[in-house]
């Protein structure tokens, strides 16, 4: 499973962030799972598609997938979407093996909203 979904499921951190920036938690629940059956968009689909190419083998990203990013993304956003998806990969290998304290999440995070 790529970097970007283990952490979502496992890092309180990466899921505080991802609420903050307005991810539902039905997107949040179809990154756990089947993004592709998930309420993305099909641009957002073929952004997380290309994360988890990217984390399987970046030779994963050929010309044909290329083409079908260029549909959707301009060349910042390709650059954007690529970087920020192998930083997922990178970050946490470097956090713990470094043992890096994180940041204490804000207080009642964890708790269940009516």
């Amino acid at each position: 499973m790529p970097c970007y979904r283990i952490a979502i499921i496992e890092s309180p951190h990466t899921l505080f962030s991802a609420k903050q920036k307005g991810a539902s938690e039905e997107q949040i629940e179809a990154v756990k799972g089947n993004f592709e059956k998930g309420p993305f968009s099909e641009a957002g689909k073929i952004g997380l598609r290309c994360a988890d190419k990217l984390h399987r083998s970046p030779h994963e990203i050929d010309d044909g997938f290329y083409a079908q990013l260029k549909s959707f993304y301009n060349d910042q956003q390709i650059i954007e979407l690529t970087a920020t998806a192998a930083a997922f990969d990178f970050f946490p290998r470097f956090v713990d093996a470094l043992r890096i304290p994180t940041t204490p999440l804000p207080e009642g995070f964890f708790e269940k909203k009516d």
